[in-house]
């Protein structure tokens, strides 16, 4: 049976390229999002751990102050934090083992271009202000520019100057809390190695100048520290800590770098989402196309079968050689999937560069779980769409088969039932998810569609029959025409699953096309 199987993956091979096609591009979708996040994951932990590398403690408001957050028309400022007295920089420069300790505040600092008269905004990134720190700041000057001193001048990062033809020296309209205002152009900084972080924009000032723009007099947002050595960061942590008032913490620089991963991962999370849904609708249009084939291949080999049947080949036997071809299918397809994804991996960073989503620059993380899952997904997804006709052929009788190609076409009484409990099961999840204010209505109206989806595609035999001889009728004239209607009458099952696989297609442009009209 294996040498029959290997016999007839040789003489089908380009029916079963094309079939494999769908699982490629399901699976390089999948493949190619999992190491797109990873990629960037790693490079902002890495980006995080240069940015803190001289920051042993950090003192802040219980709610930490999330820079990624925001944009839009509020300027990105994030979640507003429980400011800290100023008078307890004091008392922590005191602490056993502080070499140095400073105050930082934040807020939102719109930058206007100068070419245009509009705020300097990527892709509904955040627009962020932020004190200067000559010690313990995040960012990095680039040479020929200065630190800002004093309330007329700004430092602005690389990306957005590079971005906008900004140059050291210029002029620039920046509009804070504190209202419309300009400033000289004293300097480029780059966050960590990067240019700026996920296309946001920065303006930084010097600390009293932030204060005074930010409604700050007399508040920090955070007191970053520095020890001398003499302690783990855990320790001068737990020391800071002591000489703080109830709703502070002091947190070593580790635990902030992570702190902020997380906010980039979440942020990171509508990326993720959006591309696995589409590698998820391919692998399920592909898995239609996929039943098509094996159902034509079986027939096709039912009398090859039946022989089998005949010279002593069990039930099982048969069933196997089919399901063995489809996993050599969807194994194969899955692995050049996998350097699909790759390749679409390059191609997505690009184009999130391009919207003024900027990734920090790193090589491509190849996890072992984005091959194993790629692999199992594309071989599991084939597998399991070729399971009827596998089960189809191994029910055909070996006399019945060698007298005709195929037995009848049962029933379809059980799939009417079945298509109609699916397809209400699926309409009831989009309403629920729609209109039942429940919290995680997304996933209720992505299952809703999936649902009304496979429903619609199992009822569809019943209205094939007719729609095809209504669509056929202009076209009987030609003998051509004619052939094609009635074959397409003939069997109204394979009609309507070669149908419904088009109808996903269509619509998931349908859907695409109106999001993005509607943004």
């Amino acid at each position: 049976m294996l040498r029959a199987t290997v016999k007839s993956l040789l003489a089908r091979k380009l029916r079963l390229v094309l079939t494999a096609l769908a699982v490629v591009l399901g699976v390089g979708f999948t493949a190619g999002t999992f190491v797109l996040t990873d990629t960037a994951l790693k490079s902002f932990d890495d980006l995080f751990g240069q940015a803190y590398a001289n920051t042993d403690v950090v003192v802040q408001a219980h709610q930490a102050f999330n820079p990624t957050e925001g944009g839009g028309g509020g300027g990105g400022g994030g979640q507003e934090l429980n400011p800290i007295p100023e008078r307890l920089l004091p008392s922590v420069r005191a602490v056993p083992g502080v070499r140095f300790a400073e105050g930082s505040v934040q807020s939102f600092a719109q930058i206007i271009d100068p070419a245009t008269g509009k705020v300097i905004q990527s892709g509904g990134a955040p627009t962020i202000g932020s004190s200067w720190s000559p010690d313990l700041s995040p960012f990095t000057l680039e040479p020929g520019g200065a630190a800002p001193v004093g309330p007329h001048e700004v430092v602005v990062d690389a990306g957005t100057a590079a971005g906008h033809g900004l140059r050291v020296g210029e002029r620039i309209r920046v509009v804070t809390p504190s209202g419309p205002g300009e400033y000289t152009i004293s300097g480029f900084v780059r966050f960590g190695s990067s240019n700026s972080l996920l296309g946001a924009s920065f303006a930084i000032f010097d600390l009293p100048t932030a204060q005074h723009l930010f409604q700050r007099d007399g508040m920090f947002d955070f007191i970053y520290v520095q020890g001398d050595g003499s302690s783990t960061p855990d320790q001068l942590a737990a020391r800071v800590a002591g000489v703080l008032p109830h709703g502070f913490d002091a947190i070593t620089g580790t635990t902030a770098a992570t702190q902020q991963q997380d906010q980039v991962n979440q942020g990171l999370g509508f990326l993720r989402t959006g591309l696995l849904v589409f590698g998820f609708v391919a692998l399920f249009v592909g898995a239609f196309i996929i039943f098509n084939t094996f159902n034509i291949v079986v027939t096709q080999r039912s009398r090859e079968l039946a022989l089998f049947r005949a010279l002593g080949a069990t039930r099982r036997q048969v069933m196997s050689s089919v399901l063995v071809e489809a996993a050599v299918v969807g194994l194969v397809a899955s692995v050049i999937g996998v350097l699909v994804g790759i390749v679409l991996a390059i191609g997505l960073k690009a184009l999130v560069g391009a919207i003024g989503l900027e990734l920090p620059p790193t090589a491509l993380v190849i996890a072992p779980r984005t091959v194993i899952v790629s692999l199992v997904l594309g071989t599991t997804i084939t597998v399991a769409a070729a399971l009827s006709p596998a089960r189809r052929a191994s029910r055909v009788a070996p006399i019945e088969a060698l007298r005709d190609s195929m037995a009848p076409s049962s029933s379809i009484r059980r799939r009417v039932i079945v298509g109609t409990l699916v397809t209400l099961l699926g309409v009831g999840s989009l309403a629920a998810g729609l209109f039942g204010g429940v919290s995680n209505a997304g996933y209720l109206v992505g299952l809703g569609a999936a649902l009304t989806f496979v429903g619609v595609a199992m009822l569809s035999p019943l209205v094939a029959r007719p729609i095809a001889s209504t669509l056929g009728r202009p076209f009987r004239r030609r003998i051509s025409g004619r052939l094609g209607g009635e074959n397409a009458n003939r069997n109204p099952r394979r009609t309507a699953s070669t149908a419904a696989a088009l109808m996903i297609g269509l619509g998931l442009v349908t859907f695409v096309a109106v999001f993005a009209a509607s943004l």
